[in-house]
C-alpha cells in the first residue's frame, strides 16, 4: 500500500514534474481523488460487498427517512454511502421498491408501499413513514477522500494494484492543456 505523500510522489514522477513546478500538491491531490472515485465505482459496481457497513439508525429524519450523507456533512452515516445492501425493521427485511411504486406529495413527502424503501437523492425513504424503531442499514461506502487523508496515512486501494489510480490520476492531469 501507498501513503498519500508516495502515491503524490508518483503521480509527479509520471507527470515529468517532480519539483511541482507545474502541478501543484492541490491539483494533483484533486485528480487522484477523481481518479479513485472513478476506480471505487467500477470496483463496487462488479462487487459492491468488497465494502461493507452495518449501522443501526434511531430516531430516523422525520416524516421516516435516513440521511444517507456522512456525520461530517451533516447526515447519519459514517462511511461515504455507496449502495444499500439490506434494511432490517422490525426484524423483518425490506425490499427495494420500483420508482413508479412512489407517490411523491406536495410538501415532499413520500408515500410508498409498505416493508419497502426508496433512495431518492441522499435519503433512503422507508414505508411505512415512521421515525421509530430503530433500522439496521447495511451498505457499500466508498472509502475516505483521498483529500481528507495526511501524506503519511495509507490510500485505501486493493494492494498491489496501486498502479491503477497513480497512472490514472497521471493520465487525467496530463490531459489538462494536451500536455
Amino acid at each position: 500500500m501507498l501513503t498519500k505523500a508516495q502515491a503524490r510522489t508518483l503521480v509527479r514522477e509520471w507527470l515529468d514534474d517532480p519539483a511541482g513546478k507545474r502541478w501543484s500538491d492541490g491539483r494533483i491531490d484533486l485528480a487522484t481523488q477523481l481518479a479513485l472515485d472513478d476506480l471505487w465505482t467500477d470496483i463496487l459496481d462488479v462487487d459492491s460487498n468488497i465494502t461493507s457497513q452495518i449501522h443501526t439508525v434511531t430516531p430516523l429524519v422525520s416524516p421516516g427517512y435516513i440521511d444517507l450523507r456522512t456525520t461530517g456533512q451533516g447526515g447519519q452515516l459514517t462511511q461515504r454511502f455507496y449502495r444499500v445492501q439490506s434494511v432490517v425493521r422490525h426484524g423483518r427485511m425490506y425490499r427495494p421498491v420500483s420508482p413508479r411504486d412512489v407517490l411523491i406529495e406536495d410538501n415532499g413527502v413520500i408515500v410508498g408501499p409498505d416493508r419497502t424503501f426508496y433512495v431518492l437523492s441522499d435519503n433512503l425513504w422507508l414505508f411505512p413513514l415512521e421515525t421509530t424503531p430503530e433500522v439496521e442499514l447495511k451498505y457499500s461506502f466508498k472509502p475516505i477522500n483521498y483529500t481528507s487523508l495526511t501524506d503519511g496515512m495509507y490510500v485505501p486501494f486493493p494492494d498491489g494494484s496501486e498502479s491503477a489510480y497513480v497512472l490514472f490520476a497521471s493520465a487525467m492531469t496530463m490531459a489538462k492543456g494536451n500536455v
